[in-house]
This record gives C-alpha cells, sequence and structure tokens, in this order.
C-alpha cells in the first residue's frame, strides 16, 4: 500500500509573488508542525520583534485549540464526547459553538459535510494510518453510527447516540485560521500570510494598495501550481482526493468519505478550493462541495453569494471557477484545461 500525507512541499496553496506590504516592511518567516501538517507563517512589518512576538502568540493559540479539538487528544473536549456512550458532557463555548455550525451546515447540505463519520474513517484505516479496504459488513455497522442527526447540542450540553463518535477535523482547522487571524490582527503587523496545508490566510493589506496573489496547485504535484489569482483578506480552503489516500490492488482509496455510502466520495472533482470571509465554513464547503457535486453546489452559491470556488473536474481537463474570482490560469496549462465560469 501506498500510504501519502499532506506534506510542506506539497501544500495545497501558496502565496506567489507576494511583495512586502510597505516599501521598508521586512519580511519575517517561521514555522511550526501541528494539527498533523507542516505551519508557515510570512508576516511584513517593520518591526520584527513583534513578528516575533506575534508568531508566537500564534503558535500558542494553535497548541491551544488542538488540544481542545482533537479527537485523540486525551484530555481534549471531543476526546471526552466519544466516550460518553450516550450520556451529556459539558463542553467549553469553542467546541459548543463548533458542533452548531457544523450540524447547522449538513443540514443544509443533506450530509454532505458530516462530523460523525468517526466511526468510517476508524474502519478504513484513516485514524490509525493503518489503512484498509473494510469489509461490507463492517461499513453497514460503521453506517448504523453516522448521521448528524444524532447529535444534539443544549448550551454546552452535547450528547451523542450511543456507539456514534464525532471528529472535528474538516471545521477545526478553519476555525483555527479564524483565531490566528484575530491575534495577527489585534498585533497591527502590516500584514501576513499564514499557510496550514490545505488552508491559507491572507491578513492586512499592501501598502501599495496591491492585492496578495495566491495560486492552486495541481493535484499532479510535479505539475506545480496551475491557476493564480487575486484577492484582499480572505479565507482559502481545498479539498482533493490527493491529499490524503492508500492504494491497495491498483485501487486508490482517498479520505474524503460519503456518509451515506461509507465509501471514498466518487466525485466530479480532482480539487475543489473555496474562497470566503469566514475560516470554519470555508474549510466545510471544500469538504461539502467535493461530495456534492457541481448541479448542488451551484445552487448553494447562488444563494451564499460570499464564498467563490475554483473546482478542477476529474479528468482534470476542466475548471468551474466563480465569476467574481480575479484569476487565469498558468500559461502551460492554457491548451490542457477549459475555464467555465459559474
Amino acid at each position: 500500500m501506498i500510504k501519502k500525507t499532506i506534506a510542506f512541499l506539497l501544500l495545497a496553496f501558496f502565496a506567489c509573488s507576494l511583495t512586502a506590504c510597505g516599501e521598508t516592511d521586512s519580511k519575517y518567516t517561521d514555522e511550526m508542525f501541528a494539527l498533523d501538517t507542516f505551519i508557515s507563517f510570512t508576516l511584513y512589518d517593520k518591526d520584527e520583534e513583534l513578528c516575533k512576538t506575534t508568531v508566537d502568540e500564534c503558535k500558542r493559540e494553535i497548541t491551544r485549540l488542538e488540544k481542545l479539538l482533537s479527537a485523540t487528544h486525551t484530555s481534549s473536549d471531543v476526546y471526552k464526547i466519544n466516550l460518553s456512550d450516550g450520556d451529556s458532557v459539558q463542553v467549553s463555548d469553542e467546541t459548543a459553538y463548533l458542533i452548531k455550525e457544523s450540524l447547522e451546515l449538513s443540514s443544509v447540505v443533506d450530509g454532505s459535510f458530516d462530523i460523525t463519520v468517526r466511526e468510517l474513517m476508524s474502519a478504513w484505516g484513516f485514524d490509525t494510518k493503518e489503512y484498509k479496504v473494510p469489509e461490507e459488513s463492517d461499513i453497514k455497522k460503521a453506517l448504523l453510527k453516522t448521521g448528524y442527526d444524532k447529535v444534539s447540542v443544549e448550551g454546552n450540553l452535547v450528547t451523542l447516540e450511543s456507539g456514534v463518535k464525532i471528529d472535528l477535523g474538516g471545521v477545526a482547522k478553519g476555525y483555527i485560521t479564524e483565531m490566528v487571524s484575530e491575534v495577527i490582527k489585534n498585533s497591527s503587523v502590516s500584514c501576513a500570510v499564514v499557510n496550514m496545508g490545505g488552508m491559507i490566510i491572507t491578513v492586512g493589506e499592501k501598502e501599495s494598495g496591491e492585492k496578495f496573489t495566491l495560486g492552486v496547485e495541481h493535484p499532479d504535484d510535479n505539475k506545480g501550481y496551475f491557476y493564480t489569482f487575486e484577492t484582499d483578506e480572505v479565507f482559502v480552503s481545498t479539498s482533493g482526493a490527493y491529499q490524503r489516500y492508500f492504494e491497495e490492488n491498483s485501487v486508490r482509496y482517498h479520505h474524503i468519505l460519503d456518509s451515506k455510502s461509507g465509501k471514498p466520495c466518487d466525485s466530479e472533482f480532482s480539487s475543489v478550493t473555496v474562497v470566503g470571509k469566514s475560516g470554519e465554513k470555508t474549510d466545510m464547503l471544500s469538504t461539502a462541495f467535493f461530495i456534492m457535486g457541481l448541479d448542488k453546489t451551484k445552487e448553494y452559491l447562488k444563494e451564499n453569494e460570499d464564498y467563490s470556488v475554483v473546482m478542477l473536474s476529474a479528468d482534470e481537463k476542466t475548471l468551474f471557477v466563480s465569476e467574481s474570482i480575479n484569476g487565469s490560469l498558468e500559461k502551460e496549462f492554457k491548451d490542457d484545461i477549459n475555464i467555465v465560469y459559474i
């Protein structure tokens, strides 16, 4: 079996052609490993010490939230919830908020995003990285313990049906980017880009008035980035079958599981990028759109104009892009990929 995880050099996004925010600003970079990925910080300001203390505070916030929201950390709210076996569990305001947000979106997208896939992830070995193709009987058993309607939240009390387990992996990173963004804004640093492996945030603005330029990497990591776009302060998230997968008997199985079938989603897309003003929402929507398909995604976007997409078809020949995004294909892909604006 071949195992693949998100690595530092294979991030879904990276800032390209990013110039200093002010003519005399200095560039400060740092990194850490958390949330099962490498996280890179790029800050611009005249005060290098301010950049350093800001990054240190960001790191502390990331560490705090990972301990709170991780499904595997034994002191986390999620770990306690998953041990409850039907009993109600008192959780923090942040955990209750994220679960409520997740359940609300799940109802809107008909379960295309679902935090109760923990048992399914275990059946496929994605939680332990001991990958395997489960028996149909094991998938059916896991499906009996899957479904966002099996979770309830009243105030700070969370209750799961017996045997159900949750995983906030599809929303926690988005929320953490929100909190990191707040740390940077409160610091008065001129501007910053933070890359969390599958999520990127841009904070502040350049003194020149220029926008940030971001690139979307091709699913084939040997091809580099294939589409670039300009943006201001924003959250960007991607989901794709190429990020985490294993192969068995020459068949590839990726980690984005359909909560209805219990199997890796047979998606119309190879990658989905969502751009918006909410970290947790863009995080959840990139997964939901990957599963929902083009028609339902377009319906959602019509009613939620605050979000934009860049979605590459499964055959990697068509790129569906929101008209609101100011971007273009890199020249080496112009003959291979057709753009359709939605």
